[in-house]
């Protein structure tokens, strides 16, 4: 500037070649904002190593640097910047268009380190800082909350001012400051979250340094001077661009319409002027040249200086080496060397000026769309700060075949191709944080640990140290989607369905699929495979519904579903299997890993029984809402009907794919009897029930899809009611692919099938002192859950802690004097349908059936999924342990949506079976029925026969 209160800082740097020559220019006082460590950290790390002096502990770094982005910091390295007082500007979009990540700002926060916005440059960037503040503000948002609108809106006021050491004269509105003010429309409630969400229409007024320089009509035309009309969205505003106080050194002689038409009809012809200027000048090129002669005659030297890169000896950043290697993102011969090579007018093309503001760039939210590093959240949650939705199928740029159904589904698919192109969002940092909190929750609350180790040789303590030392490491580069695969790979090796690592965003709410479902039947004892369901139009030929698979990528049928589900973690070869069928075609990447392959080859027959080829492609569906992104809290008020879900055993996996099977394959189906009528309203949508027979033949069929529901005694009593619905006295109860919910309901549940009083499975937790902690915070009367009350737990491992047992004492979950309000008059005759994917509370009811004798259990596979616990997730038992401040002691809230979840206490059988853990043995049934094609294909009619002659 040309204001003495305000002086100027540096935006380049001589070419030096030592940190020490760096330092002497900042120990001047003078301000340098300078690009720094932009990039991936692995590659982009060593420019700000370059800044510590050789041999010594010194660096090159002051409150005079201006670290623009700093991406490529290492967690240590902004405790480095921290301490010796360097500041850092921070540009949220341009970092995640480029990266898809941006410096971690948690630990710039942290560490107290002084952290400005910039909207960087419109090629990469915002176009204003109003959209900039927003992009923030976003970030924030799913980050935890990460700043207040408060700290936002200082780090683009007073906190500029502050780095460039203006302090003293602007960043805030005080008696003696320039007066450099900005007049927004509304009232004045929340200020700060008004500034954040104002656009540019908002703007009433600008002053800079007391000037009015834009605004409306009303307020404009009190002052004198030339002002231009321009419109915002259509709205009129007056723009005053004379010199004020004589403070620029030359006049402007144009306007802003002006300037825009000159440049719009410039950057049409950019092809033609390149010509000209050859044709004018042979030594013309882009850098440095002489200009075609002036009218008067005179030949006047041009240089352009272009703002965005770095020409000889004057650079944006710092080309200090490191240990003998150059540390500049660019080639060391420069932009300018680089054009003056090639003719310019083989370099430039014909462009559109870029639309001044968001308000009139009608393409502006559809061009972000397509940017693959982009995370969804910012695609979706920025559009509607200015009133606008995108619709992410439309501005795909992939071309794909889409059926209704799926785009019904999706409000976007990719293919596998493109979404694996997304570099991810963590930085390693982040990494860290997911690493250190699941070694904490396993040694702190996995209650199989011991038994995991002695049955598979499980060691995952070990193994996340070694990925920790792996992540840290600047010669081992892992990608992002690398990082996933070896954590999902730990949490697999324990074999354990409860206990895994669910993935963040953008992993989070994506669905890798096929569009058709593979199902198995037998012929006699042969498995056989079929589509059983497809999505859309997909039936050209003789492919369909109903045809045979008998290979898939060259590999027998059989083979590749065993392949794949050795990538689960079931607790026996059956569920192993039967996950591996489940996923065949369908993964929702919150809890699995993309596929490798981009498309499969299905081999199928005919039907002549001649075998046919066809390929399809895997895509990948997106369902993002922003509020998955929350975390949960506790229960809030109004609650007070509802579970607080920590009483829990369910597979989240199956849970997920269920719930994705049911947005393609339509809503469950319901009572197929007249007393639905009867009753006058539908089932939850946990059950379908149906009347088989007449008279004293007469059988109730009830389907249990799953035992999840926000409240367990609600759901239990209408299991009680459809019983009594169906007035038979013989009742089959089918369970298949339920992944489990509330230990409560089902405990409820059986009893409702007999009146003789059942005894629920007890559960044991982990003598650590997080469960010390847990049981002593939620006992008693003044616990905060209803439904949690661990005073039992607390004082058998309050008796016990200087023993060393490795668990509390077994008490049962589910409230036992609740449990006969729901014991019938008489018995029922039961016969229980089970498979390997009834898991965990559907392993706790088929055990229960069993212990307490309560019937027959005809299985599908020769063994349930093996489950045999209370389930937690890391976010839970975060709010379980937070203290006053609303901090915890024990546990942090992962990025972007990514959790753990861990079996905290294992149940233990009654009955014959007492003291048996259930976890890894199951429940075997009484007989095996081997599924038929009639039973795929017609509703389950052989399996129902089958169940029937068993009473």
């Amino acid at each position: 500037t040309l204001d003495s209160d305000l002086p100027g800082a540096k935006t380049k740097i001589a070419d030096i070649k030592k940190a020490s020559d760096l330092k002497k220019q900042l120990d001047k006082k003078n301000t340098y904002l300078l690009h720094l460590a932009e990039g991936i950290p692995q590659s982009a790390n060593k420019h700000f190593k370059a800044l510590k002096f050789p041999n010594s502990s010194k660096w090159a770094i002051n409150e005079y640097l201006g670290g623009i982005h700093a991406v490529g910091l290492f967690p240590d390295d902004y405790k480095v910047y921290g301490q010796h007082n360097g500041n850092i500007i921070w540009s949220p979009m341009s970092n995640l268009l480029l990266y898809g990540k941006t410096a971690d700002v948690k630990l710039i926060k942290e560490e107290g380190i002084k952290m400005a916005i910039g909207s960087d440059w419109s090629p990469s960037g915002s176009k204003n800082l109003l959209n900039e503040i927003k992009v923030a503000k976003l970030f924030s948002d799913v980050n935890n909350n990460l700043f207040s609108d408060e700290e936002l809106v200082r780090m683009v006021t007073s906190v500029p001012a502050e780095i460039l050491q203006w302090q003293s004269k602007a960043g805030s509105i005080e008696a003696e400051k320039k007066a450099d003010l900005i007049v927004i429309k509304g009232d004045a409630d929340a200020p700060y979250k008004h500034f954040i969400e104002a656009r540019e229409k908002s703007i009433n007024w600008v002053l800079v340094g007391g000037v009015p320089r834009f605004g409306i009509t009303r307020l404009m035309q009190k002052f004198t001077g030339k002002q231009e009309l321009i419109r915002i969205n259509k709205l009129k505003r007056k723009l005053n661009l004379e010199i004020g106080f004589q403070m620029n050194e030359i006049d402007l002689d144009t306007n802003f319409k002006t300037a825009q038409s000159r440049l719009k009809a410039g950057l049409r012809k950019l092809p033609e002027l390149a010509v000209q200027y050859e044709s004018a000048n042979n030594a013309f090129a882009l850098g440095a040249s002489e200009s075609p002669s002036s009218p008067t005659g005179n030949r006047t030297t041009w240089v352009i200086d272009h703002d965005h890169t770095d020409s000889q000896g004057s650079c944006m950043r710092h080309h200090i080496p490191l240990e003998g290697d150059e540390t500049t993102f660019e080639a060391s011969t420069g932009f300018l060397d680089q054009a003056a090579a090639i003719p310019l007018s083989q370099r430039v093309e014909k462009s559109l000026l870029d639309v001044s503001n968001v308000e009139d760039d009608k393409l502006y939210f559809k061009r972000l769309a397509t940017q693959i590093n982009l995370p969804e959240y910012m695609k979706l949650g920025l559009p509607l700060y200015y009133d606008q939705k995108i619709q992410l199928n439309q501005a795909e740029q992939y071309r794909l075949d889409i059926s209704k159904k799926e785009k019904d589904s999706f409000n976007k698919i990719f293919t596998l191709k493109s979404f694996k192109k997304s570099e991810g969002i963590l930085t390693i940092n982040d990494k860290l944080v997911i690493i250190d909190q699941a070694r904490a929750i396993i040694e702190q609350a996995y209650v199989h640990l011991i038994q995991k180790n002695a049955m598979y040789a499980a060691n995952p303590i070990d193994r996340l140290r070694v990925l920790r030392n792996v992540v840290l490491s600047e010669n081992q580069i892992i990608s992002e989607l690398e990082f996933h695969r070896r954590m999902t790979e730990i949490f697999t090796s324990l074999r354990d369905l409860h206990t895994l690592y669910q993935l963040p965003e953008p992993y989070a709410s994506k669905v890798a699929y096929l569009p058709f479902f593979v199902e198995q039947y037998y012929e006699g004892e042969d498995p056989k495979y079929i589509i059983s369901k497809t999505i859309g139009n997909i039936s050209t030929g003789s492919f369909g519904e109903g045809v045979e698979v008998t290979h898939w990528n060259g590999m027998p049928i059989q083979q590749a579903i065993l392949v794949n589900g050795r990538s689960y973690a079931g607790s026996n070869d059956v569920a192993r299997f039967a996950r591996g069928l489940d996923s065949l075609t369908f993964r929702p990447l919150k809890v699995m890993l993309p596929p490798e392959a981009e498309w499969v080859n299905i081999s199928y027959l005919n039907k002549t029984g001649r075998i046919l080829n066809k390929r399809f492609q895997w895509k990948v569906g997106s369902n993002f809402d922003l509020a998955m992104l929350k975390q949960p809290d506790a229960k809030q008020e109004g609650d007070q009907h509802k579970d607080s879900g920590l009483a829990n055993g369910f597979d989240i996996t199956s849970k997920v794919v269920q719930e994705t099977k049911r947005a393609f394959f339509g809503k469950l189906q319901k009572l197929k009897t007249s007393a639905r009528q009867k009753r006058g309203r539908q089932l939850l949508s946990n059950f379908k029930a149906q009347l088989l027979g007449t008279g004293k033949k007469k059988v109730g069929y009830i389907r249990i899809y799953s035992f999840n529901h926000p409240n367990s005694e609600e759901l239990a009593t209408e299991f009680k009611s459809i019983i009594d619905l169906c007035k038979a006295r013989n009742l089959i109860i089918d369970i298949r692919n339920n992944p489990g919910g509330s230990i409560h309901a089902a405990e409820y549940m059986l009893q409702a099938l007999t009146k003789k009083k059942i005894a629920p499975q007890s559960a044991q937790f982990l003598n650590s002192k997080l469960a010390h902690f847990i049981c002593d915070k939620h006992s008693g009367p003044q616990r905060e859950f209803d439904d949690l009350d661990l005073t039992q737990w607390y004082n058998t491992l309050k008796a016990i802690k200087t023993t060393g047992a490795k668990f509390s004492v077994a008490y049962p979950i589910t409230p036992v004097k609740k449990m006969k309000k729901y014991a019938p008059k008489s018995d029922y005759n039961c016969v229980l349908i089970t498979d390997a994917l009834s898991y965990s509370a559907s392993d706790i009811f088929a055990s229960g059936f069993k212990d307490n004798k309560l019937g027959k259990i005809l299985g599908v596979d020769s063994n349930t999924g093996a489950g045999g616990a209370n389930v937690w997730s890391l976010s839970s038992m975060y709010q379980l342990t937070k203290n006053e401040l609303g901090q915890s002691d024990f546990f942090n809230i992962l990025p972007y949506g990514a959790d753990i979840h861990v079996a905290v206490r294992r149940m233990i059988r009654t009955g014959d079976s007492r003291g048996i853990p259930l976890e890894d043995l199951g429940v075997v049934p009484d007989e095996i029925h081997l599924m038929t094609k009639k039973d795929l294909l017609q509703g389950n009619n052989d399996l129902i026969d089958r169940a029937i002659m068993m009473f």
